[in-house]
């Protein structure tokens, strides 16, 4: 004669009924989902962290290249002003920023969130800043500010207003920049800040 075994029985022998079984394994699969999920966040805040400071270094790196360029600006090759152009989102100017004797025309400029330079060599025989020869990269991307670029005149001190717009660029003679740099927007890490001054040297009266 057969006999059946009941699960129940087992179960209980084993020291668990069903509904015990059942629990143990609804549990264990939650610690699993969570202990993955955590895993998941801490590598994705890991990479976001390590993202934000590269491109932190990435724009103190662009920054300080266009004070440099700033600081050396100069009347151009055709004998144009030093500076071009002077706008809240945009910059022209020229400077030599290579060995030749040629004087170069720099433009940074926002683009919807990304901030530009545009390099332009005069070329020819007479010398002329050709348009079609400026050559356009990508200097810091995720951009979150408008008021990017600001100006002073020779009467500013270290505090004070900048002046207004649209600007005389004639009275130049220092500029601010200031950068708000965020990757993940409304996520942390909170957005790079970085605000820094250039003076035109070879336009300086009492800087």
């Amino acid at each position: 004669m057969v006999s059946f075994t009941n699960k129940n029985s087992i179960f209980s022998a084993l020291g668990f009924n069903l509904l015990e079984l059942v629990i143990t394994i609804s549990i264990f699969s939650l610690l699993i989902i969570a202990v993955g999920n955590f895993t998941t966040d801490v590598f994705k805040s890991n990479r976001e962290m390590s993202t934000s400071l590269i491109q932190a270094q990435d724009t103190k790196r662009t920054v300080s290249g266009l004070v440099n360029e700033l600081r050396t600006a100069a009347i151009s090759s055709v004998g144009a002003y030093s500076l071009a152009e002077a706008q809240a989102t945009s910059l022209t100017f020229y400077s030599n920023i290579d060995s030749d004797s040629l004087v170069e025309r720099l433009r940074y400029f926002l683009a919807g969130t990304t901030l530009k330079r545009a390099v332009l060599k005069p070329s020819g025989n007479p010398l002329t800043y050709n348009p079609v020869n400026e050559q356009i990269s990508d200097a810091v991307a995720y951009v979150r500010n408008a008021d990017i670029f600001s100006y002073f005149d020779q009467n500013y001190q270290g505090t004070g207003n900048p002046l207004t717009f649209p600007v005389n660029i004639s009275a130049v003679r220092l500029v601010q920049i200031k950068l708000e740099v965020d990757r993940y927007l409304n996520l942390p890490p909170a957005a790079f800040i970085l605000t820094t001054k250039a003076n035109l040297r070879n336009l300086k009266d009492n800087l």
